[in-house]
C-alpha cells in the first residue's frame, strides 16, 4: 500500500496545484462509450479515440489547467523558451485543439475536436482532419459493413468491447 498511498498523495497535490480533480472535472466530463477507430482514408492512418461527452465545458476547462501545468513543468526543465499550450485552428465548421510545444521536440501534436456530444482525439491536427472529413462526407462506419453485420449477432448482449477489422477483407480482394 505504500506505492500507492504514495502515489495518491502525488496525484493529489498534483490536482491541488491544477485547481481541478482528473476523475471529476476531466475524466467526469465524460460518458462511458468509447469509440477506437482509424483516420479514415490517410495515406498513414492513426487511431482515433471517440468518446461520449457529458459537458464539453466542464473539459475543456479542466483539459486547459491540465496543460498549463504541463507548461509549467516544461518551464522548469526545460528554461523560460519551452513550453505548452492549447492552440486552435479551425477546420471547416470544426475547432480543433492540439498541444503545442514549443522549445521542446514532440514528434506529435495531441489533439481534440467535439463533435456533437463526442470528443474525439488524435495524434496529429493532420488525422484529425482526416477523420472530421470522412465523419462530414457521412462515409459508412464499420456498422454497416457486410463483414462487422454477419459477426454482429454472435456478439453477447453485456459486452463491454466489440473489435473488428477489415483489413484481412482487403488484403484477400487485393489478392
Amino acid at each position: 500500500e505504500g506505492g500507492e498511498g504514495a502515489a495518491r498523495a502525488a496525484i493529489a497535490e498534483f490536482e491541488k496545484k491544477m485547481g481541478a480533480s482528473l476523475r471529476d472535472d476531466l475524466v467526469g466530463a465524460l460518458t462511458r462509450g468509447s469509440l477506437v477507430t482509424t483516420s479514415a482514408r490517410s495515406l498513414f492512418p492513426a487511431l482515433i479515440l471517440s468518446q461520449g461527452l457529458k459537458d464539453g465545458d466542464r473539459f475543456d476547462a479542466a483539459l486547459g489547467k491540465l496543460v498549463a501545468q504541463l507548461n509549467a513543468a516544461i518551464k522548469a526543465a526545460e528554461g523560460e523558451g519551452a513550453g505548452a499550450e492549447l492552440r486552435t485552428i479551425r477546420f471547416g465548421d470544426h475547432t480543433i485543439r492540439y498541444l503545442a510545444t514549443p522549445g521542446v521536440h514532440l514528434p506529435i501534436a495531441p489533439c481534440t475536436a467535439r463533435r456533437g456530444d463526442r470528443v474525439l482525439f488524435a495524434l496529429s491536427p493532420i488525422h484529425m482532419k482526416d477523420y472530421l472529413a470522412f465523419l462530414d462526407a457521412g462515409e459508412p462506419s464499420i456498422l454497416d459493413y457486410p463483414g462487422f453485420k454477419e459477426m454482429q449477432p454472435l456478439v453477447p448482449k453485456d459486452a463491454t468491447s466489440v473489435a473488428y477489422s477489415d483489413f484481412g477483407e482487403r488484403f484477400v480482394a487485393l489478392y
